[in-house]
């Protein structure tokens, strides 16, 4: 399926008098404008002059869309429909197993009182693949959790993923839910459940480890040592969570600072410990290969778009951005851009766009 086709998914808001533009196609040239560093709505209008002869000819336009077409466009469109059409899209790009970052993102640009104790800003959670490097689904709102769960289970069932998250997604609703869809997961637990992390911390004092990996990473300046010890979870816990099987406890030593943190995992213990260590230390990846491009090379936090649904909708079309970049096999999401972006024959031949 190609990007155009999910999009055409969407239900038209606007009344039949008024679709001067087929509304997947409007989707589509945003997320091409992104790719050309026009994400803002007054540049994605330039991009369409910039292209009208192109854009006319291969979507049947009698002219160009304005700014304000646009911007109502991203303001109208229900956010969860826009979400489910890009997962729709990612689903048969997603078809062998691999390991799904979990992470909400704050759009920066968005808060209306930056002093204020509570704060109104848009918040969106992604999946993120550590293997493939792509956006696999993304949900929005506050309760982080609610948006993984709705997540999980917009997954195609049939392929087993590994989850990994910060403590923050460490409830026991978390795991059941994803082993009820046959996933597993690697979960940081700290004091946010802190008889869990009781139970955890008396149980890796009275028994042996049964593995061990050490690695030292050096890179601008820091020296890095992280021990990882695994032991199988005999201990006892609460009834409500899932498939605990793995206990982990990863300790770190940075320069002159020590930190220890504390895992558990439906994995089997007999899994390598290296495999451990590599999918935790690949959960930031999240952050410096994902959230990092969107804010920097995007200009997501800058981003002024704050009404009604437009933030949510341009953080998808920038997912949609960032997976099409990706496509190109190059390790530089910058270098991608400069190589691509006004080259209108080669933006709207991109796999997946247009044609499946």
């Amino acid at each position: 399926m190609s990007l155009l086709e999910a999009f055409s998914t969407i239900n038209d808001y606007r009344a039949s008098r008024n679709r001067w533009y087929g509304l997947a196609s409007l989707l589509v040239v945003y997320t091409l404008a992104i790719l050309s560093n026009c994400g803002t709505l007054r540049g994605c209008a330039q991009f369409c002059q910039r292209h009208r002869e192109a854009l006319m000819q291969r979507f049947g336009w009698s002219c160009t869309p304005s700014f304000s077409t646009f911007s109502l466009m991203l303001r109208s469109i229900d956010v969860t429909q826009l979400h489910a059409a890009f997962s729709l899209w990612m689903q048969e790009q997603s078809l062998t197993a691999e390991t799904l970052c979990v992470d909400g993102k704050t759009l920066g640009g968005t808060v209306s009182a930056p002093h204020s104790p509570v704060q109104d800003y848009a918040h969106t959670v992604q999946l993120f693949g550590q293997q493939s490097g792509r956006i696999h689904s993304c949900g929005h709102g506050r309760d982080e959790v609610a948006s993984l769960l709705a997540l999980v289970m917009r997954l195609p069932g049939g392929i087993s993923h590994t989850f990994t998250a910060d403590a923050l997604y460490t409830r026991a609703v978390v795991t059941r839910a994803l082993r009820q869809k046959g996933h597993h997961y690697l979960l940081c637990v700290k004091a946010n459940q802190p008889k869990l992390l009781a139970a955890i911390t008396s149980h890796t004092l009275r028994q042996q480890p049964a593995a061990e990996v050490q690695c030292t990473e050096r890179n601008r300046g820091r020296c890095e040592e992280r021990t990882l010890h695994l032991w199988p979870a005999t201990f006892a816990c609460d009834a409500g969570w899932s498939g605990i099987a793995t206990v982990l406890r990863v300790q770190r030593r940075r320069n002159q600072s020590r930190e220890t943190l504390y895992y558990i995992s439906s994995l089997p213990p007999d899994t390598h410990a290296q495999l451990f260590a590599d999918t935790i230390r690949g959960h930031w990846h999240i952050e410096n290969k994902f959230h990092y491009v969107k804010d920097v090379v995007f200009g997501e936090d800058k981003s002024r778009i704050r009404s009604e649904n437009a933030p949510y909708n341009a953080a998808t079309l920038r997912n949609a951005a960032f997976n099409l970049a990706k496509s190109f096999g190059t390790n530089s999401i910058t270098q991608t851009i400069r190589a691509i972006a006004h080259d209108i024959h080669t933006l709207l031949n991109i796999p997946k766009l247009i044609t499946p």
